[in-house]
C-alpha cells in the first residue's frame, strides 16, 4: 500500500496512483467513465460473435470488469487476455471498491483480481486469461480481434509504446483487428503507423481531447 495511494475519481469511481511511477491507473476525470468510453465499447459495439480480447497493462482489472459486465446479456463469446508484470494485492484491490460499484458477486470479482496465470470460466461465453509477464516478453500463438493498450504513459516507460513492440502486437492480431488506447501522442501514432497500422483520432472520455484507434488492414 506504501507505493500506492487510493485517488478518488470524478465520476465517483476509484483508481490508484503510483508514487513508483508519479501516474495513476486512469483518468482522474472519471476512471469508470475512461473504461466503458475507451475499451468496454469496443467490445459492445463488435458484431462478431466471437471476440478474442488482449489487455496490456491489466492493473486493476476495471477494462476486463465492465467490458464483462457489457457484455455479461449479449449473445457475444469473449476470450479475455490480460497481460501484466506485476499483479496488485488483493487487499488493495478490495479498498478500490469495484466489487461493489459494479455489482460484482464475490466469485465474479475473486476471478479478475486472482488466479493469475489459469484461464477462468467466469460464465460459459466469458474466459479470462490473466498473465504475470513483462509485456516486453509476451507472446502466444493466439490471435486476437481487439487490443485494450492501457499501459502507463509514453513519458513514464517508453520501451512500451515503440515501432518494434507495435511490430509485435501485429503479429498477433487477425485481419481487421482494432487496438485502443488512451494515449494521442504523436510519436506514439507515428509507431503505429510504422508498424503497419490505420490510425485515427476518435474522441476521447471527459477530460481527454482524444484517444487512439489503429487497425490492422493487409
Amino acid at each position: 500500500m506504501d507505493s500506492f495511494k487510493i485517488l478518488k475519481t470524478q465520476d465517483g469511481s476509484a483508481t490508484l496512483f503510483s508514487k513508483i511511477f508519479g501516474e495513476s491507473y486512469h483518468n482522474i476525470n472519471g476512471a469508470v467513465a475512461e473504461a466503458v468510453h475507451i475499451y468496454a465499447n469496443a467490445a459492445y459495439k463488435t458484431k462478431a460473435t466471437s471476440i478474442n480480447i488482449l489487455e496490456f497493462g491489466y492493473g486493476t482489472g476495471l477494462n476486463a470488469m465492465i467490458t464483462y459486465k457489457l457484455l455479461k446479456n449479449e449473445n457475444k463469446y469473449v476470450n479475455y487476455t490480460g497481460v501484466d508484470i506485476q499483479p496488485l494485492s488483493s487487499k488493495l484491490l478490495i479498498e478500490i471498491g469495484y466489487k461493489k460499484l459494479l455489482g460484482l458477486s464475490t466469485k465474479e470479482y475473486s476471478s479478475f483480481t486472482e488466479s493469475w496465470n489459469e484461464t477462468l470460466t467466469i460464465t460459459d461465453n466469458f474466459l479470462l486469461t490473466k498473465i504475470r509477464c513483462d509485456i516486453l516478453n509476451f507472446d502466444t500463438s493466439n490471435r486476437f480481434d481487439l487490443v485494450f493498450y492501457d499501459a502507463f504513459s509514453h513519458d513514464i516507460q517508453p520501451e512500451l509504446w515503440t515501432k518494434d513492440l507495435f511490430d509485435k502486437v501485429f503479429s498477433m492480431l487477425n485481419d481487421g483487428a482494432r487496438l485502443f488506447t488512451y494515449s494521442s501522442k504523436g510519436l506514439v501514432k507515428r509507431n503505429l503507423r510504422d508498424a503497419g497500422f490505420f490510425v485515427k483520432r476518435l474522441a476521447g472520455p471527459p477530460g481527454k481531447r482524444h484517444i487512439i484507434e489503429a487497425q490492422k488492414v493487409l
